[in-house]
């Protein structure tokens, strides 16, 4: 694991950076990493104001890559410290927890 790789679990764990799932409620319901705030990505525009006023870094994920990245970009144009956390099986592993994937 790198440094940042570790530094970002450290700032996670600590409570120094918000976990934010950006998938569907529904997939979230089905299973989410404990602590992690659900905002899909449909909702993020009107949403933006809010996770700027939480004034702390972002780690986003998804079930796949691609919506982690476009979040974790769009939130970075907004000057919010965002960080793409990719998909919910690589935070998981970051975090120490077990995989416990479900579909989606």
């Amino acid at each position: 694991m790198s440094s940042t790789t570790t530094h970002l679990a450290k700032k996670i764990m600590e409570g120094k950076a918000i976990l934010l799932d950006v998938r569907t409620h529904e997939e979230y319901a089905g299973y989410h990493i404990p602590g992690a705030i659900n905002i899909s990505v449909e909702e993020l525009d009107h949403m933006i104001p809010i996770i700027e006023a939480w004034d702390r870094p972002v780690i986003t994920y998804s079930g796949d890559d691609n919506r982690s990245a476009l979040v974790a970009n769009r939130l970075q144009r907004h000057g919010v410290v965002a960080i793409d956390g990719g998909r919910i099986e690589f935070v998981e592993m970051l975090l120490g927890l077990p995989s416990k994937r479900r579909p989606g």
